[in-house]
């Protein structure tokens, strides 16, 4: 169970990881004017409200880079303002309000509204990187103890204890 455990920590710090070095890299990226073509909230499953469900944003905008039309719906990495703040987001980005699209030059697809890194990112990575570190610290533990006899333990009947070798004077 450790193991599990200690991946899917892994697996969530590389993600965060990747996320970060995205919001970091686009605060260099080229910019286009691009109009925002769904913006409405839904509900969607969640524990944060007593029906059990938690509004999110639904946004997506259009943008050209090169003669090509291309769509994206990223407020900014993380995408954490969708879930906290899905009300002032819906009335900031109306359908039909033009807006700045900043997008990754090596790959035009991936875009974002706004540049940088999200404060609120930071403490989630923070978290993240806290439990990856306890589970592999774990798994370490956990190995550790496999492979190593116990201290002041007396080996199974059979097993000799490890003896210097000394060599006898010939008479």
């Amino acid at each position: 169970m450790a193991y599990v455990f200690a991946l899917i920590c892994i697996g969530i710090a590389a993600y965060a990881g990747r996320t970060l070095l995205n919001a970091t890299r686009s605060r260099s990226w080229p910019s286009v004017e691009g109009v925002v073509t769904r913006s409405s909230i839904v509900k969607r499953g969640g524990q944060r409200s007593t029906s059990g469900f938690s509004p999110f944003l639904e946004l997506s905008y259009r943008y050209e880079v090169e003669g090509r039309q291309l769509e994206g719906s990223r407020v900014d990495f993380g995408d954490l303002g969708k879930e906290k703040r899905p009300q002032e987001l819906e009335r900031r980005y109306p359908v039909g309000t033009r807006v700045t699209v900043f997008y990754d030059p090596a790959a035009h697809g991936m875009s974002t509204l706004t540049r940088g890194v999200p404060r609120e990112l930071f403490g989630l990575l923070a978290i993240g990187g806290l439990f990856a570190l306890l589970s592999v610290s774990l798994v370490v533990g956990i190995f550790l103890s496999l492979i190593r006899p116990p201290r002041g333990s007396t080996p199974p009947a059979g097993i000799p204890r490890a003896t210097r070798h000394q060599t006898s004077k010939a008479a």
